[in-house]
């Protein structure tokens, strides 16, 4: 079973978003597995280093369509967007010099973070898209 499941609650209805979203959730389950398997100790990095770059690429998408609207909540979706990269480049540093590691708690804070993201300020955007 996934540690991390798509459900229709976490949809925000906006089509290139949601893929993007069910992406970075399999991410996050593809991760855990090579956590849980002793011969995914050598998918950690790559996994890791896909999971950084695509959430980076997914921001992108989401802060360009905030702009093309005009977003009324804009600097406080992107705040929290910067805030999560400056906390994974943080651990990237770490763990590319061998100083940090995957753990279950890294697991449930990326897990975490998703949910409450998607589900507040995500629907948040989407509602206003909605509105236009």
């Amino acid at each position: 079973m996934p540690y991390f499941l798509w459900s229709p609650e976490l949809s925000i209805g906006i089509k290139e978003i949601d893929l993007q979203h069910k992406s970075l959730i399999q991410a996050v389950n593809a991760l855990y597995d090579a956590f849980q398997s002793e011969e995914g100790e050598r998918d950690l990095s790559w996994i890791i280093h896909f999971l950084a770059n695509y959430t980076v690429e997914h921001f992108a998408t989401e802060e360009a369509l905030m702009e093309r609207i005009g977003y009324p909540r804009f600097n406080e979706h992107l705040r929290l967007h910067e805030e999560l990269l400056q906390q994974v480049g943080a651990f990237l540093a770490k763990f590319n010099a061998g100083t940090a590691g995957i753990s279950e708690d890294l697991l449930e804070f990326l897990k975490q973070w998703l949910l409450v993201h998607i589900g507040s300020e995500d629907k948040t955007l989407a509602k206003h898209v909605r509105g236009l």
